[in-house]
């Protein structure tokens, strides 16, 4: 299902388009506990469980300082690629 996102600018925080309130936001590890908020269900478009279980992988969620509601995910991962020469 393909997805279109619109960036108007970049911040350092979460911005509400309609007030222009800032939000500080950490980015912060996320635990097994919060897969059952981002289903597809909820509006999710990806299998984040699917993801968090790749040992080699690490999902962050970006949060509002004080509140725990997911605003964004990311995975992030290092690969080696080898090559070999005869």
């Amino acid at each position: 299902m393909p997805t279109s996102v619109i960036i108007d600018k970049l911040t350092n925080s979460i911005e509400d388009a309609s007030s222009a309130k800032r939000f500080d936001t950490e980015t912060v590890p996320l635990e097994k506990g919060d897969l059952k908020t981002v289903l597809k269900k909820y509006g999710w478009l990806f299998n984040w469980k699917q993801e968090f279980n790749y040992f080699e992988r690490h999902v962050f969620k970006l949060v509002i300082k004080d509140d725990s509601t997911i605003q964004g995910l990311i995975s992030l991962g290092s690969w080696t690629v080898f090559s070999k020469c005869t």
